[in-house]
């Protein structure tokens, strides 16, 4: 997004984050490189956790919206609306999840009914609502249909196109011959990364890469411990975005089970589908709706059933191996549909309010 807006020419762009930044490392592309340097940054940092941390990010944001004048302001995630919308001009709420209905809250109605009256109450205040699937878009259209000033619009999760980084190799090395399984992104509940991690610790076959943070990381690198799987499992944490394709390219097998536990899990279409897909990785996934009807229109690999068994998985995986080919057309469309660049004109008439 950041990308799109500064190739516009048409706004400066301020970003304001809640999360420590990867690196400070000059970016691999001339492009990528001149962006960063018209960005303004704004960090944000409070090790607490809980209502406090959430209160003392939203007067941040007040606060910079206070001495600073927008034309428009993007809520990158529910809990950044509070603090946009208290600035009157263009809001626009990047709704990449259902979050009154996510795993997190499954047990806790208190918490899922506070979001559901937040997101509410605050979305009278925004023009456009950003979601990142179809299915997204009607239920978010459904439960607010009593708000007639909102528009919908849909951004799917594509990645930078791969053509604008400059790979280096440096991930390219195979550190053995055992079958690479990738999984990219949040370390949390429901992904499945429990799973992997049984797969790893109950075959002989399989090491797992696992990119990314989360709430559940420790838990997951005492398992890794206490199974004594540490050799063939490489956690490598947050990683910068432009060195990310040349991980995934080391991979045989993108991990892409989801649970399905809640709404927003089930309604999901993350962005390591079209990240694994660019880079010719063939996919296990679960079979949610969403990720099912990809996969299979476009052959990304195979779609498998609960429950989810370590025996069947491996059986799976060594079917892929064996049987999984893109053909020279399914590659080009590939390219072609999802990257970043499709959606780039239509993200910006969306900040336009147009």
């Amino acid at each position: 997004m950041a990308l799109s807006i500064i190739k516009s020419k048409k706004f400066n762009l301020s970003i304001l984050s809640g999360s420590e930044p990867v690196t400070d490392k000059k970016p691999s592309n001339k492009e990528l490189e001149e962006a960063v340097h018209k960005i303004k940054f704004y960090q944000f940092k409070d090790v607490r956790k809980g209502p406090l941390r959430y209160w003392r990010y939203h007067k941040h944001i007040k606060q910079i919206l206070k001495n600073n004048k927008y034309d428009v302001v993007v809520a990158a995630d529910l809990y950044s609306l509070s603090g946009a919308c208290s600035q009157k001009t263009n809001i626009v709420f990047d709704s990449r999840e259902i979050y009154s209905e996510l795993e997190a809250h499954i047990n806790k109605p208190i918490h899922r009914c506070f979001w559901s009256y937040y997101e509410s109450f605050y979305l009278k205040k925004v023009s456009s609502v950003i979601t990142t699937a179809g299915s997204d878009q009607l239920y978010l259209q459904n439960k607010y249909s009593k708000y007639k000033h909102l528009q919908f619009y849909k951004i799917y999760n594509y990645p930078i196109n791969p053509k604008k980084i400059v790979f280096s190799n440096k991930g390219s090395s195979r550190p053995n011959k055992k079958i690479n399984v990738l999984y990219q992104g949040v370390l949390q509940k429901g992904r499945g990364i429990n799973l992997l991690l049984n797969l790893v610790s109950k075959t002989n076959n399989v090491r797992a890469t696992i990119i990314g943070d989360g709430p559940e990381k420790t838990r997951y690198l005492q398992k890794i411990i206490k199974n004594k799987i540490h050799k063939r499992v490489s956690m490598l944490g947050k990683i910068p975005y432009v060195d990310l394709f040349e991980h995934t390219l080391t991979a045989d097998v993108g991990w892409l089970i989801i649970k399905d536990s809640s709404l927003s899990n089930r309604l999901a279409l993350p962005n390591k589908l079209f990240e694994y897909s660019l880079m010719g990785i063939p996919i296990i996934a679960s079979n949610l709706p969403n990720m099912e009807k990809i996969i299979t229109k476009y052959n990304l690999g195979k779609i498998i059933n609960p429950p989810f068994k370590v025996d069947k998985i491996n059986k799976i995986i060594k079917e892929i191996l064996k049987r999984h080919k893109q053909n020279k057309k399914t590659q080009q469309t590939i390219k072609k549909q999802f990257t970043w660049d499709v959606q780039h004109a239509s993200f910006i008439k969306i900040l336009n309010n147009e």
